[in-house]
């Protein structure tokens, strides 16, 4: 589902639970693919049944309906197999650390999901054995019955599936690759603050957001506590916004947009970040015990500010709430996720009359375990009534991306699945291949062709077929990753080579496993092959 809360975090995210979607029915469409091209390929070995059943009376009507009770008797009993599997996979930890949640199939309190999955079941075996229905039952009686009839466009139409197929595993382990390799930037990316070993804790309560200042000094006495600071929210969620009233250079007030964040003593120094101009707050100045603000650089930039120290800002049109000066500029830092760019910020004091509090504790990562412990101690004094809950800010951030992660795990799965149940196919066509090109292989041997010579004859026009689906898999990918890269403020530039890896990976497998059909008869006797019509 889709949430447009700002603090509800993680979001849910609607494109990527249609993304999944549509990455699963590539996953059937593969499979149906492969239904098709198994059917039509061995057709030889059906002809004479199909012509002698022609020959006794059959019209094409009733070869049709016995070819798709076949798919859809195959169909349905995958359906089976298919809700099994599930709610095996879905029993285990791993799937539930994956999704985040616990999840239940659960048909038969749902019956109308259960018709469902019924339904679609049916509607995939109609859909996958349409085609070979037709093709089957176009053989003419008496050709059928000698063996060599072949209806046009067999191969090719068996070719362009093998083709599509490729070209939907190439374009999803491209995919995943690419979003591994955002994900990773993402990561490495410096945002500006320190987020290692922040420990946040939530005042809540008029009282205890009143005694903010005690329990500091109380903490810092503690061994291995760094320093503390309070804010409004934490660093990375979406903060509040306002216009308000900001002096410009010639010392008129202006209307001017900026997000801001409410925030105590020493909270530039316990978050690292780097102060560029003027200074921080303090309690021991009377002017700031009223209004008074930080920016950033950009906020600087906006207003075109010659020299912003004393220029004054106020929240609510005109600026008539809360006017101060602005005592301090910092270095831009990333106070949002990477998805936004970094826009006009300003920090002022947190209000007292707040009923609840961010307080953040940095701790030394050297006896962390220890530090704590201290720390929960000292909140069971100062807060008996309630349980001592903490969150590592690391956490808090990592927690921005969990679909972004979600999704790049799940497509690697499905890339994996994409390209098995592509091979599966690829096994059976590589295996008809091989049956009717017998004699030929039998003549080459005799000829003086080697086993890897055969091999790569055989190969040769399905390497062709998914280098043909890496060029359009490659395009759509790109375009595909450059919408999806829209969504992040600061990405990394696509790297040709995840396509060019992708598509030598499938090429590969599909290499291998036809290497692996094709072997035996490749690697074996030339007589036994002559001998095999």
């Amino acid at each position: 589902m889709s949430s447009e809360l700002a603090y509800d975090l993680p979001h849910g995210n609607r494109t990527y639970l249609y993304a999944f979607a549509a990455v699963a029915l590539f996953i059937l469409g593969i499979a149906c693919i492969n239904y098709v091209n198994l059917a039509t390929s061995r057709a030889t070995q059906r002809m004479r049944a199909i012509g002698l059943r022609k020959i006794l009376g059959a019209g094409r009507a009733s070869l049709i309906a016995h070819f798709l009770g076949e798919s859809v008797l195959f169909a349905l009993l995958a359906t089976v197999l298919g809700v099994i599997l599930v709610e095996v996979l879905l029993s285990l930890p791993a799937a539930t650390a994956l999704f985040g949640k616990t999840l239940m199939l659960d048909l038969f309190g749902r019956p109308l999901l259960a018709l469902t999955v019924l339904g679609f079941g049916l509607l995939v075996g109609l859909a996958a054995g349409l085609y070979p229905a037709l093709y089957l039952s176009s053989f003419m009686p008496l050709t059928a019955l000698v063996g060599r009839y072949q209806p046009s466009g067999g191969l090719r139409l068996r070719e362009a599936l093998v083709f599509t197929q490729f070209a939907i595993s190439i374009g999803v382990i491209a995919s995943t690759l690419l979003m591994g390799q955002q994900m990773r930037f993402i990561a490495n990316k410096g945002l500006g603050f320190d987020k290692e070993n922040r420990v946040l804790v939530t005042l809540r309560g008029r009282d205890l957001v009143e005694r903010e200042a005690l329990i500091a000094a109380e903490l810092e006495k503690q061994p291995g506590v760094l320093g503390v600071a309070t804010s409004a929210t934490i660093m990375g969620r979406d903060m509040p916004h306002a216009t308000g009233g900001v002096q410009n250079n010639e010392g008129v007030m202006t209307n001017f947009g900026f997000s801001f964040l409410p925030v105590g003593d020493d909270f530039i120094p316990v978050m690292g970040i780097e102060l560029v101009q003027g200074r921080d707050f303090s309690r021991r100045l009377l002017t700031d015990v009223g209004a008074a603000y930080i920016v950033n650089e950009t906020f600087v930039r906006a207003m075109g500010w010659d020299d912003p120290l004393g220029k004054r800002i106020g929240l609510g049109a005109g600026g008539v709430m809360n006017t101060g000066p602005v005592i301090g500029v910092v270095k831009d830092f990333n106070y949002q996720s990477l998805r936004s760019s970094i826009e006009p910020f300003a920090m002022l004091r947190n209000n007292p009359e707040a009923g609840q509090l961010l307080m953040i504790v940095s701790i030394a990562p050297d006896g962390l375990r220890e530090t704590l412990q201290h720390v929960r101690k000292l909140f069971a004094e100062v807060d008996p009534k309630r349980p001592f809950e903490y969150t590592f800010l690391d956490e808090e951030l990592d927690r921005l991306y969990v679909s972004e992660e979600r999704l790049m795990r799940l497509s690697g799965i499905f890339g994996a699945i994409c390209i098995f149940v592509a091979c599966l196919g690829l096994f059976g066509l590589a295996a008809s291949a091989t049956e009717q090109r017998t004699k030929e292989i039998g003549v080459r041997k005799v000829l003086g062709a080697s086993t890897l010579t055969i091999i790569l004859l055989l190969a040769r026009r399905v390497l062709v077929l998914v280098g043909a689906g890496a060029i359009v898999a490659s395009v759509v990918t790109w375009l595909a990753m450059q919408e999806w890269l829209s969504g992040f403020a600061y990405r990394a530039a696509l790297n040709p080579a995840y396509f060019l890896l992708a598509a030598l990976g499938a090429g590969a497998v599909a290499l291998l496993t036809i290497a692996l059909q094709s072997w035996r008869t490749a690697h074996g006797d030339p007589v036994q092959a002559l001998r095999y019509e």
